[in-house]
């Protein structure tokens, strides 16, 4: 038998994404020109093609959340992550779980919808995260 017949299909998000939390748009891969340009699209449109681009909403929510280019919001960070979750999008699934396990400047904790995020999610990170609930 093949091997390539046996072997289970598991979906895998092989996105770029950084492990930071700094205010440095390098430290996120952006520019800061870049930043700024993203921002004005939030800034100025209420419907925008970009807010059906999961890669940029997400990226909203952690600029917000680490105050990239703008003051820390961490509201407008989860309603952008949550904009980028209805997308589909396992990168902010992970990034609002995040903010839900531990209540990141003050936001509501909510162990039981981190927990459902992580689930949810395919990335190895959101699994560890998901086997930290068990122990």
């Amino acid at each position: 038998m093949d091997k390539k017949q046996i072997e289970p299909k598991v979906p895998v998000n092989r996105r770029k994404f950084f492990l930071t939390n700094t205010s440095n748009p390098e430290d996120h891969g952006f520019s800061r020109e870049q930043v700024e340009d993203m921002l004005d699209i939030v800034a100025n449109y209420d419907e925008h093609e970009a807010f059906n681009d999961p890669d940029f909403v997400n990226s909203i929510g952690t600029f917000f959340e680490d105050g990239v280019c703008i003051e820390k919001d961490i509201e407008r960070a989860v309603y952008w992550y949550e904009r980028a979750v209805a997308l589909g999008d396992d990168l902010a699934k992970s990034n609002l779980a995040d903010v839900l396990r531990k209540g990141t400047l003050g936001y509501p904790k909510d162990q039981k919808r981190a927990f459902e995020l992580y689930k949810s999610c395919h990335l190895p990170y959101a699994c560890y995260r998901v086997g930290e609930f068990y122990e």
